[in-house]
């Protein structure tokens, strides 16, 4: 239980952060778009420099260290987010907390994947903790009026589980010598990787103007919490029930699938009310998605931290090239919904990718051996 605790906690307070970051910048320092864009393009850059590093790092020298680490620096990046007054101080703090923010995750997953092993339920409680950091962000913010809470906020909860994780019961470490560049494991997994990149790049286009779409929509503060609690409460439920029961190869496929419908559904809402709906369907989906293609690198690899730390860097790189889509697409054609067909576009594209790529990696000699 205290491993979901930290991944509900750390996914809250990166929500709450992630949701008005953008509404700061633009709404109260009047930054533009192409500068928003970049500083989500930064964050992502980061982490994913972050996760590959950390994750192998894990597997060579221990994770507890990287866990205790990443925790504790991070409380003090969402901290500093009161310190954004310009485009340089958005651009350094934004960079600053994606390294921090990936230090730990694949330390976390390799505990779980070598104690309980449900990384379905344990995924749930991190779906659940972007809800309610949202929600309770957007509630704040909202009485409050001052965005500044939701830093203090996102700060309080990372150090909280700090703690959590000093009582972590001791699980067994199996250190082993990891390439710098794990070539094998690449290939044994690229079916997966690959994919997750294409669909994740192309949801990351919506998300970089996400908050501003909705805003534009109608939304308020408490609205646009709402409407981010919707998405990751069904995420919990169908993590939680499903994820773990499902075979691995159907779950991956089906969330692609529903990935696509999910983003072309997007464009047809008129209000805040009609997206209400698309965020089950969204949550549904992403469960798939994300639960399907993390069960299936680790179960194929003994180097758990190191498969959770690409895992986790792919979807960094996804948030690095959907930023740059996103910023050149609505600068052509002015227009937040450009984003969403594109990723459902991207999403057909990466179900196509799986499928051939899938057949490759059965016909490999070294990896069939690799089981």
């Amino acid at each position: 239980m205290k491993p979901s605790a930290i991944w509900f906690l750390t996914y809250a307070a990166n929500m709450a952060v992630w949701t008005f970051v953008p509404i700061l910048a633009r709404e109260e320092l009047g930054i533009g778009d192409t500068s928003i864009g970049i500083a989500v393009f930064l964050y992502s850059t980061a982490l994913l420099l972050a996760s590959y590093v950390f994750g192998r790092a894990s597997d060579v020298y221990g994770r507890r260290k990287f866990i205790f680490g990443g925790l504790l620096v991070s409380a003090f990046a969402m901290a500093v987010h009161f310190l954004i007054v310009d485009i340089p101080s958005l651009w350094m703090i934004r960079f600053a907390t994606g390294f921090a923010t990936g230090i730990f995750p694949a330390a976390m997953v390799d505990y779980v994947a070598r104690s309980s092993g449900l990384l379905g339920r344990f995924s749930a409680w991190g779906s659940l903790g972007w809800g309610i950091g949202a929600l309770s962000a957007g509630i704040l913010a909202a009485y409050y009026d001052d965005l500044t809470w939701a830093f203090l906020l996102a700060a309080g909860i990372y150090f909280i589980a700090f703690l959590i994780a000093l009582t972590l019961p001791k699980v067994e470490q199996v250190r082993m010598r990891v390439p710098l560049f794990p070539v094998e494991l690449i290939k044994r997994n690229v079916h997966y990787y690959l994919p997750l990149l294409v669909r994740h790049a192309g949801a990351m286009a919506i998300w970089t103007f996400w908050p501003l779409y909705l805003l534009d929509l109608g939304a308020d503060y408490i609205w646009i919490g709402i409407i981010q609690f919707v998405n990751p409460l069904v995420q919990f439920g169908f993590m939680w029930l499903f994820t773990d029961r499902i075979r691995t190869a159907l779950l991956f496929p089906i969330g692609l699938v529903l990935s696509a419908v999910t983003f072309i559904t997007f464009t047809m809402a008129d209000n805040v009310w009609q997206l209400l709906p698309t965020q089950v369907l969204l949550g549904i989906s992403w469960g798939c998605t994300y639960v399907g293609a993390l069960r299936a690198v680790t179960e194929s690899s003994e180097e758990k931290a190191t498969a959770a730390g690409i895992f986790n860097s792919t979807t960094s790189m996804s948030a690095i090239l959907g930023p740059v889509f996103a910023t050149v697409l609505v600068s052509f054609t002015g227009l937040y919904e450009s984003t969403m067909y594109f990723a459902a576009l991207m999403a057909v594209v990466s179900l196509m990718l799986y499928y051939v790529l899938s057949r490759r990696v059965k016909a490999s000699p070294q990896v069939s051996a690799s089981g």
